[in-house]
């Protein structure tokens, strides 16, 4: 099923989701509360990035397959690295909004 994805841009990624394969866009939002300078009350943490894609979009991913260089603390744009296997890694960027 992988050498399927070879050769594709990242758009053109999808991640199996139980039977089926379901499309991934590389943009999401999230919403997080947070202040009026634009910081946020606590951190958008991998597990909340997780649980938001699976709201949103259907898709359930492991932890592990969420690359984060550190938590998010401030709203706005922030990419993360999507690894679906081994061979299937791709950016997406979060678009953090205050609720």
């Amino acid at each position: 099923m992988i050498e399927a994805f070879k050769g594709k841009s990242p758009a053109e990624f999808r991640v199996h989701a139980g039977s089926k394969l379901l499309p991934i866009d590389r943009k999401t939002g999230l919403l997080a509360q947070a202040g009026d300078e634009g910081q946020l009350y606590g951190s958008v943490s991998v597990a909340d990035v997780v649980e938001g894609i699976k709201r949103f979009t259907g898709i359930e991913l492991d932890k592990s397959q969420v690359e984060m260089q550190e938590s998010i603390k401030a709203i706005g744009l922030h990419e993360i690295q999507i690894k679906a296997h081994a061979d299937v890694e791709f950016p997406l960027t979060l678009d953090i909004i205050p609720a």
